[in-house]
């Protein structure tokens, strides 16, 4: 069953087409509407198509996926007898997951040819608001009852379509014609896309279950390449080593989850925005809070395992610093990720991704520091998020006045904290600098990577 509206033309005269045949096997010409140059642009807003190469969320099941579709594009109209018809012709498919049912996988109404002789379909206008408004019309598949050739829809509901029409409380010229109006409100648009986001986060075991397995994986392997130096003077290099690995660890992994993620979902993004389904902005936000979580755990699970088994100070507010620092890198490094996956597809964001990321590796203050670089080049410290992630982490493990540590050797050089600090150049530094630094890079590129999505939505649609 497909709902559709003819919207913005004449009925009687959709158009017509002036071609010329070229010699050499081509066209050429214009295409009027209403006697008029059609405005491609405005025609493309105002379109709404369903194409044969669907793309679809597979991680949900059939119903869910028509109850979002139905509830976002129907929006507070939405009746029973709508609901009905988006859910009730699959049946006992409706527990199926969408990936089940593509590329032929399955046969929705269970017929052996949907395109046999056998398969007929009917158009029917079953709304009309005005001669001059939006007509709403009905595509309804028939299939043999039987042998005898007796025909019945595919759904029941469908079987008196004039009642149907009357059951329809929806008003076309509403949500037919518009330009940038959705049918529901900003606030429920991003409660069914978190809802949403969040179910196929849970089923989608490949991105979640690998995410926090490759953390789990990787916080044993440094807590036994540092193990048992967060005390010890004579190891605070190899100590410092660690701080930084772990920035750049938790850097990488939330930048890779975001170039080679985000570009598979760009397809439905772009299907469902174009039929006016949410507001590009609900689903940025409501993607962006969704992953909050799991970027937590991730986080959290790699700083508790190797924070101890380095043997740093067991302090609650050093812990809790150096969590702060490591979840807003991640998060900064997730927008940035964001960034590039808005600009290439996955193959491309795989190669160009790395070269986005080293200028912010090379001016992070740990290869050369900031009073050793040249003065013209001091700029890229400042709007470097690493440096920033590199200070506050160290002043988290060896700032606030931290106690003389063990010293195992003859002489150690570094036996009180601040001196290693002044040597490294962060005597100076400000934790909450770093922190308001972090934030600001982070929504610069947030609101970057929205501007670059929103650019090439428009350039599709």
């Amino acid at each position: 069953m497909i709902l559709c509206t003819v919207d913005d033309v004449n009925k009687e005269e959709y158009g017509r087409r002036q071609f010329h045949w070229l010699s050499e096997g081509g066209f050429t010409g214009e295409i009027l509407v209403n006697k008029q140059p059609r405005d491609l642009k405005r025609f493309r807003r105002l379109s709404a198509y369903i194409m044969q190469d669907h793309d679809l969320q597979p991680h949900l099941t059939v119903l869910e996926a028509m109850h979002f579709s139905a509830n976002l594009k129907i929006g507070v109209e939405l009746s029973p007898a709508m609901l009905e018809i988006a859910t009730h012709d699959y049946g006992r498919l409706n527990d199926n997951l969408v990936e089940k049912m593509m590329n032929g996988q399955s046969n929705f109404y269970r017929n052996p040819e949907p395109f046999s002789p056998s398969f007929e379909s009917k158009l029917m206008p079953i709304k009309e608001t005005s001669p001059e408004g939006p007509m709403v019309l009905l595509e309804m598949p028939l299939f043999p009852e039987n042998d005898s050739g007796n025909q019945r829809p595919v759904s029941p509901v469908l079987a008196k379509p004039k009642k149907l029409a009357k059951k329809l409380s929806f008003n076309p010229e509403r949500w037919c014609g518009r330009d940038e109006i959705y049918t529901t409100s900003f606030c429920r648009q991003f409660s069914l896309l978190l809802l949403r986001t969040f179910l196929i986060l849970s089923r989608d075991r490949s991105l979640m279950t690998m995410r926090f397995a490759i953390h789990c994986l990787i916080a044993p392997l440094i807590g036994m390449l540092y193990f048992g130096i967060g005390n010890q003077a004579a190891q605070i290099f190899n100590n410092y080593n660690y701080v930084f690995f772990s920035i750049m660890f938790l850097m990488f992994t939330a930048f890779s989850s975001m170039t080679m993620a985000f570009p598979l979902e760009l397809p439905i993004i772009t299907r469902e925005h174009f039929n006016r389904w949410y507001s590009l902005r609900a689903y940025y936000i409501a993607m962006t809070v969704a992953d909050i979580p799991i970027q937590l755990l991730c986080t959290v699970t790699y700083i508790l395992i190797t924070y101890y088994m380095t043997g740093q100070p067991p302090e609650a507010f050093r812990v809790g610093l150096f969590t702060l620092i490591c979840l807003m890198v991640a998060w900064v490094a997730q927008g940035l990720g964001l960034l590039v996956a808005s600009l290439f597809n996955v193959k491309n964001g795989a190669i160009f991704g790395p070269f986005f990321i080293c200028p912010f590796l090379i001016f992070s203050g740990f290869f050369i520091h900031l009073t050793d670089a040249h003065p013209i080049m001091h700029w890229l410290f400042h709007i470097s998020f690493l440096k920033y992630a590199l200070q506050g982490a160290a002043l988290a493990i060896f700032g606030y006045d931290r106690p003389r540590m063990d010293c195992d050797e003859t002489y150690c050089h570094f036996v009180l904290p601040k001196k290693f600090l002044k040597e490294v150049d962060m005597l100076q530094a400000d934790f909450v600098e770093a922190v308001i630094a972090l934030s600001v890079i982070f929504f610069v590129f947030r609101v970057s990577a929205f501007y670059v999505m929103q650019y090439r939505m428009k350039n599709k649609i």
